[in-house]
């Protein structure tokens, strides 16, 4: 009975490593060609292509200029919605609180709020704006509320300490001194005030 047993338990754990061996060999597979269509994209770009990827199942990584620091752009404002919502999941904010637009306060760029004549709308509505239209002065509203050190503080306890929010929305000043919003692909290692104009 006992030998019958180990027998049945060994044939179990055969057929199921065998299994296991074909998903290794066919992960194994993948990898190598999302390696060679990530490397085709990439060089393809007329630009600079940096990332890391991880499989949150293995912990594997795919890097790619891991180590470069890269101007954020509009994906800051990413930065910016996960602090507003930090702030107020820790009862520091309320969304609904309703802000009136400063008019020295609106700048160029993306958006509509440019255009209206002096609007006041619950935080939520400068967020929807921030993130749909990409609304520059609706982000700079949302800084002004979050606090310009605390979304880089935050990306920071996050394991990004390259993600920055350095100066406001086309403020060209800052943007000359080097104030460069940034981040780099995996967010390893510090990056010097300007260093994205290498």
């Amino acid at each position: 009975m006992i030998r019958t047993a180990a027998v049945t338990l060994a044939s179990v754990l055969a057929c199921v490593a065998i299994p296991s061996a074909r998903q290794d060999a066919k992960l194994g597979e993948f990898r190598h060609v999302l390696d060679r269509r990530l490397d085709s994209i990439a060089t393809s770009l007329d630009g600079v292509l940096g990332y890391t990827i991880v499989d949150l199942t293995t912990g594997d990584e795919i890097k790619r200029l891991q180590d470069s620091v890269f101007p954020t752009a509009f994906t800051i404002k990413l930065a910016i919605l996960y602090e507003l919502f930090k702030q107020a999941d820790e009862g520091l904010i309320d969304l609904d609180q309703v802000k009136s637009l400063d008019r020295q306060h609106v700048v160029g760029g993306t958006g509509v709020l440019r255009e209206l004549t002096a609007p006041a709308m619950a935080l939520r509505d400068y967020a929807v704006l921030m993130v749909v239209l990409s609304d520059n002065t609706a982000t700079n509203v949302l800084i002004d509320v979050v606090g310009m050190e605390k979304v880089t503080a935050r990306m920071r306890a996050l394991g990004l300490p390259q993600t920055k929010l350095r100066r406001r929305m086309i403020d060209l000043e800052a943007a000359r001194r080097g104030d460069e919003k940034c981040l780099d692909a995996c967010g390893a290692r510090e990056a010097p005030p300007g260093a994205v104009s290498r």
